[in-house]
C-alpha cells in the first residue's frame, strides 16, 4: 500500500467489489441476493460455491471493510495484509463467477 494512501477508503473500496462478486455469484446460484451480505455468504458456503480458504478470506476482508466503514482506525499492517492478499481473493472470486458462466 502506498504510505500516503488511506488504508480506510482503501478496505472500504475492496469491500464493496467483495460484496458486488458475492452477490453476483449468488444470483447465478439462484441464491436470493438482496439479503444480508452474511446470510448470502453462508449459502454460498453451505452450497460450495467458493472454497473453505477462499471464503476466510473473504470474511476476514469484509470484516476489515465494516470497520473501515464505520470509521474505526484499522491497523496499517492488517490493511496491507488486506490489501496484499484482496487482490487474489478478487481474482479467485472473479474465476468462479466466469467458470459458473460457462456452465
Amino acid at each position: 500500500m502506498h504510505e500516503d494512501a488511506d488504508p480506510n477508503l482503501a478496505l472500504v473500496g475492496l469491500r464493496i467489489e467483495l460484496e458486488r462478486r458475492l452477490r453476483a455469484l449468488a444470483r447465478q446460484a439462484s441464491i436470493d441476493d438482496q439479503q444480508p451480505l452474511m446470510r448470502v455468504f453462508r449459502q454460498l458456503q453451505r452450497d460450495g460455491m467458493v472454497s473453505d480458504p477462499v471464503l476466510s478470506g473473504v470474511q476476514e476482508l469484509v470484516m476489515f471493510g465494516n470497520q473501515a466503514a464505520h470509521g474505526a482506525q484499522v491497523d496499517r499492517a492488517a490493511a496491507t495484509w488486506a490489501m496484499e492478499v484482496g487482490p487474489q481473493v478478487l481474482a479467485v472470486l472473479d474465476e468462479n463467477l466466469s467458470n459458473r458462466k460457462q456452465d
